[in-house]
């Protein structure tokens, strides 16, 4: 997978000296490209540091072009985002006492300061799910993002719900129902299941995360693809596009080239 740099304005530079330790999970609340418009835009003041598009129901004059499951990068994960900031009044409430993760509210600073947000595009027009494209783009992401974290701060994020949550867990007196009703035991199974290739290379998609919609018979072949680095595995039902059909077969050439030509060995 890749990850396209958007570059919002929106943020501050550096942590203020923290280390970002927790994901915050967001729904948009509108397209992709409504969000990235928001973003974008200086005079709102509000950024997520990734952006997950959803499906693109409109289909034509969205710029920049996405699909389901690109991945959008609009603040540097070493900057802080404006994804998760909290009023005295959300801290002084009772709501806040009773429903805020315990580690938000034994902290006294700024929840930006040491979160990365993630808003999901789209899914307003998907009765607040994620697609399979979502997901596998997220639990791709959120391996990087520990890689990362890991390469920059030198912290070890743990990929559990007490360090990936949802921004109601924040806050729950104004953002109540973000992020929508995403599938959290699919993120969390998928998370839990993941493993890195050989290399542990965190820019090749994850093995072993089998996407909902692949047939009985096929799981086999989408199983080994996405283990030897060929194909992510998303969207197993659609068509198939030029382009990815020469990635696959670049992929396919890489995994020949590393692993020995099988048909050489079977001539012989």
């Amino acid at each position: 997978m890749q990850i396209r740099n958007m570059n919002s304005p929106n943020h501050n530079v550096g942590r203020s000296g923290r280390t970002p330790d927790m994901l915050v999970l967001h729904t948009t609340g509108n397209t992709t490209q409504s969000a990235i418009n928001t973003v974008m835009n200086r005079a709102n003041q509000v950024s997520y540091h990734f952006i997950i598009a959803g499906a693109n129901f409109d289909g034509h004059g969205i710029v920049p072009a996405y699909k389901d499951g690109d991945i959008f990068q609009m603040v540097d994960i070493a900057n802080t985002g404006w994804h998760s900031g909290i009023s005295a009044a959300v801290r002084n409430s009772a709501a806040f006492r009773n429903n805020a993760h315990p580690k938000v509210q034994e902290r006294a600073h700024n929840p930006n300061n040491y979160t990365i947000g993630i808003g999901f595009g789209d899914i307003n027009r998907n009765g607040w799910i994620l697609t399979e494209a979502q997901i596998a783009a997220a639990v791709w992401l959120i391996k990087h993002i520990q890689a990362e974290v890991k390469r920059l701060f030198g912290y070890e994020m743990p990929l559990t719900r007490e360090r990936i949550i949802g921004h109601n867990q924040i806050n729950p007196v104004n953002r109540p129902n973000c992020p929508g009703n995403i599938q959290w035991n699919i993120i969390m199974a998928g998370l839990q299941t993941a493993q890195n290739t050989p290399d542990n290379d965190p820019h090749k998609p994850p093995s072993l995360i089998l996407p909902d919609g692949v047939a009985d018979w096929a799981r086999n072949g989408v199983a080994w693809a996405m283990e030897n680095g060929i194909s992510d595995g998303t969207r197993p039902r659609d068509n198939i596009t030029r382009q990815e059909v020469m990635q696959m077969l670049y992929n396919f050439k890489n995994f020949l080239d590393a692993n020995g030509d099988c048909c050489a060995e079977c001539n012989r």
